[in-house]
């Protein structure tokens, strides 16, 4: 397993290349790379100074993961003595800015943000990562740590789920409407897997391939 340092360095170098002046090609990092040995004495890896002891939870929409991921973030910062704020931007990516910017002018202790627009985004959770405050993001960086999946073998295993009750309910023949979120870069190959399982069965057709404006169950059945 890759280490917390290692991983927000790999974090950082990707995003400045986009957002910031660090010394690394406009592509990124494309070839392996040999980070010097964390220190735990270095003076970059002192506990932050005036920070609250607080969490902030930058929410996207009430859908009913955000819901679950909302419940458990308030029970872990009530076990830990944080207090414990949810900004709801319902949707609105500067609202989420703002809040974004709040939380940094109020010197947050840590933030935990599921990003509606990430760019739009990421300079404010740049901002709080150079503060010191901990950023933790659902699914897109930059942040100090990232909520991922290997989204690949996520479609692959659901879409097999899918191919399952196809053959065992409808002989094997189904028209299928995919509601992906291709929009959003990270979690494209987890579609693309539920399209190759899908094209293995010779009697299903995709009929409808759409990619709403939101993740939410709302958006879904429009």
């Amino acid at each position: 397993m890759i280490s917390r340092p290692i991983t927000s360095a790999f974090i950082m170098a990707s995003f400045y290349a986009v957002f910031g002046s660090y010394p690394v090609k406009a592509e990124g990092i494309t070839t392996p790379l040999k980070l010097p040995a964390f220190d735990s004495k270095a003076a970059t890896c002192k506990p932050p100074v005036g920070l609250d002891r607080s969490l902030v939870f930058l929410q996207d929409n009430d859908r009913q993961f955000m819901e679950g991921v909302k419940f458990g973030l308030a029970q872990a910062a009530e076990r830990r003595g944080l207090k414990f704020t949810d900004e709801l931007a319902e949707d609105a990516s500067s609202k989420m800015v703002a809040a974004a910017d709040a939380a940094v002018a109020n010197n947050a202790g840590a933030l935990v943000a599921a990003p509606i627009d990430a760019l739009a985004l990421a300079p404010s959770l740049l901002a709080a990562i150079a503060k010191g405050t901990y950023v933790g993001t659902v699914v897109p960086p930059p942040a100090v740590t990232i909520l991922n999946a290997p989204q690949y073998l996520t479609g692959e295993r659901l879409a097999q789920a899918a191919s399952e009750f196809i053959i065992e309910k409808l002989d094997g023949r189904a028209n299928v409407v995919l509601l992906t979120h291709d929009s959003l870069q990270f979690l494209a190959p987890r579609f693309k897997a539920m399209r190759d399982v899908l094209g293995r069965l010779p009697d299903v057709r995709i009929v409808a391939d759409i990619s709403p404006a939101l993740s939410t169950s709302r958006e879904g059945t429009r």
